[in-house]
């Protein structure tokens, strides 16, 4: 806890805590330049998934490890008695807090047209809700394997990177029957039987798409959280020595 504790005073007067307003605001004001409030609540989650999301995630670790090379390039938190692999979960754990409170976000901006514009309301505020808690769920894996590319490359590498694959690689593979085996489909497939948005965005009748998706991104998406987590901080202990 202490070291999940350190991590947030560090985000304090940072941009990384705008961001997490920033995001889904611009998410939501693309999706109606975009879409036109006809369209908006489906467009929103389309452009969230598929490029401010896997963006964002990556922003998010960036800034992070940006912040600790600015501050003494790690070199502080290797020399003090502390767990490496416990700072590195520390940091894995904060990030992921604050992606879930920017798809919360997303939900209430998506949520805000049943008032604003009742006749178009797609999806009830309950299903916005968790259809967004779902989908950044899938996308929490890109978090460890982010800070990794961040600590081992250039700033903007994982950011150009993780939002190039997130608009590619589900229409490219997401309708082939090895899309389970490409992380950045995930999001994708599980909007499209859970809010009935196909890959290109297009809103359509959800029970064309098969259920089955659903757990199967779901438990994938957990086994490589946990993967990328102990391998990245496995990796980062050893950084140690050097």
């Amino acid at each position: 806890m202490n070291y999940i504790k350190s991590e947030h005073l560090k985000l304090k007067h940072t941009f990384m805590r705008k961001l997490i307003l920033i995001a889904p605001f611009t998410t939501a004001i693309l999706a109606l330049l975009i879409g036109g409030i006809s369209y908006y609540q489906p467009m929103t989650f389309y452009w969230w998934y598929a490029f401010l999301l896997p963006g964002t995630i990556a922003l998010f670790c960036a800034m992070s490890n940006q912040k600790e090379e600015r501050a003494t390039k790690y070199y502080s938190v290797y020399s003090q008695p502390i767990n490496l692999k416990h700072f590195w979960y520390g940091k894995i754990i904060t990030l992921s807090e604050c992606t879930i409170i920017a798809g919360v976000v997303l939900a209430l901006l998506v949520s805000s047209i049943s008032i604003i514009s009742p006749a178009t309301v797609v999806f009830s505020p309950f299903k916005t809700v968790i259809g967004s808690l779902l989908i950044t769920f899938t996308a929490l894996w890109q978090i460890p394997l982010c800070l990794f590319l961040s600590k081992k490359t250039h700033v903007f590498f994982p950011v150009l990177l993780n939002s190039v694959l997130g608009i590619f690689i589900p229409t490219i593979v997401g309708n082939t029957s090895i899309w389970w085996l490409f992380p950045h489909c995930y999001g994708g497939k599980l909007s499209e039987p859970f809010m009935g948005i196909g890959l290109n965005g297009v809103f359509t009748n959800s029970d064309k798409f098969s259920f089955s998706a659903i757990p199967i991104t779901l438990i994938l998406s957990f086994i490589l959280f946990l993967l990328f987590s102990l391998l990245s901080a496995k990796w980062f202990e050893r950084q140690e020595v050097k």
